[in-house]
C-alpha cells in the first residue's frame, strides 16, 4: 500500500494511524505493507505498471497551478467571467494529464477510482453559501486589522468541480484515453448528516459550530499558508481561531443545508502492456 502526498504532509501522522487505528487495513493481513511518496500526483509516484489498484479521494479536484485568482472572492467555485473560463480550461487539462500519468502506473487490467467534487445542472458545487459567508467574515479580518488587505488579495482556494461531461470529455472521443476505459460514472448529491440532526435537535449553534469546524480542517490551512511570509507560527494560529469564531457567529442567521454534489468514476487500464 503507497500514499502519496506533497513532500510537506505529515507523513508521521499518517504512519502513526495506519499503525495505532484498531481499523486500519494493516489489521486484515499480515503480508500488507505501507509506504508513502511525497510527490505531486501531477508527476509519476510509481513505476510503469506497478499498481492494481489506484484510490483517489477528494484529492483530484486541486489544480497543479493557480491559473487566475477571483476578483473579489478567495473561493475558485464563485468565479465567474473570463476568470471562470481559464480556471475551467486549467482544470481540463490538469485531468487529462492526471488520467495519463495513472494510466502508465496502472498494470493491464487494473483499476483507478476516482471520488470528487462535482457540479448540479446549474454549475454549482454545493459549498457556495459557505464560501460567501466565509468570504464576509475575511473581510471583517481586514477591517479589524487582524489581516492586511494584501494578504487577503493573495489568498486562493482552487477546486476543479468536474460534472459527468468534465470527467468524461477526455473520452468523448474514442471510448478510451491513454489505455484506460470507463467502467462506472455517476454524479450524485452528498448526504448532509449535520442538516438532518439539526433539523432534529434545532440547536443552530451547534449546526453553525460544525460548519465552521468543517471549514476550519479543509480550508483555513490553505488560507493561512497564504498570510506574508512575516508572520509566525501564533500569527496563523489566531488567524485560524478568529476567521472560524467569525464564521460560526456569521452562519448561525444563515444555515441552510449543504447541497454538496460528488463523482465517482472507476477506470480501467486496458490488457495490452
Amino acid at each position: 500500500m503507497t500514499h502519496t502526498d506533497l513532500p510537506d504532509n505529515d507523513f508521521g501522522s499518517l504512519f502513526y494511524t495506519v499503525y495505532t487505528d484498531p481499523d486500519s487495513y494493516r489489521h486484515s493481513d499480515p503480508n500488507v505493507f505501507t509506504s508513502a511518496v511525497g510527490r505531486s500526483f501531477y508527476e509519476s509516484v510509481q513505476p510503469p505498471s506497478q499498481v492494481s489498484l489506484g484510490w483517489c479521494a477528494s484529492a483530484a479536484h486541486w489544480p497543479s497551478c493557480i491559473a487566475s485568482h477571483v476578483t473579489g472572492h478567495f473561493w475558485s467555485i464563485c468565479a465567474t467571467g473570463p476568470e471562470k473560463t481559464v480556471l475551467e480550461c486549467q482544470c481540463g487539462k490538469d485531468w487529462r494529464r492526471f488520467l495519463a500519468l495513472r494510466a502508465r502506473e496502472l498494470r493491464p487490467n487494473g483499476r483507478l477510482v476516482v471520488v470528487q467534487p462535482s457540479l448540479d445542472e446549474h454549475g454549482h458545487m454545493g459549498h457556495e453559501p459557505l464560501a460567501d459567508a466565509a468570504n464576509d467574515c475575511l473581510a471583517e479580518l481586514v477591517s479589524t486589522g487582524l489581516i492586511r488587505g494584501e494578504e487577503r488579495s493573495s489568498m486562493i482556494v482552487i477546486g476543479c468541480g468536474r460534472d459527468r461531461s468534465r470527467l468524461m470529455e477526455p473520452f468523448a472521443e474514442t471510448g478510451r484515453f491513454s489505455g484506460l476505459s470507463v467502467e462506472h460514472c455517476e454524479v450524485f448529491q452528498m448526504p448532509d448528516a449535520a442538516w438532518d440532526a439539526y433539523l432534529k435537535h434545532g440547536d443552530k449553534a451547534k449546526l453553525a459550530v460544525q460548519r465552521a469546524r468543517w471549514f476550519r480542517a479543509a480550508i483555513i490551512p490553505t488560507l493561512a499558508s497564504q498570510l506574508n511570509s512575516d508572520r509566525t507560527p501564533a500569527d496563523r494560529r489566531s488567524f485560524a481561531d478568529k476567521l472560524e469564531t467569525a464564521l460560526t457567529r456569521r452562519l448561525i442567521d444563515k444555515l441552510v443545508p449543504m447541497q454538496v454534489m460528488s463523482a465517482t468514476i472507476v477506470l480501467v487500464r486496458d490488457q495490452t502492456t
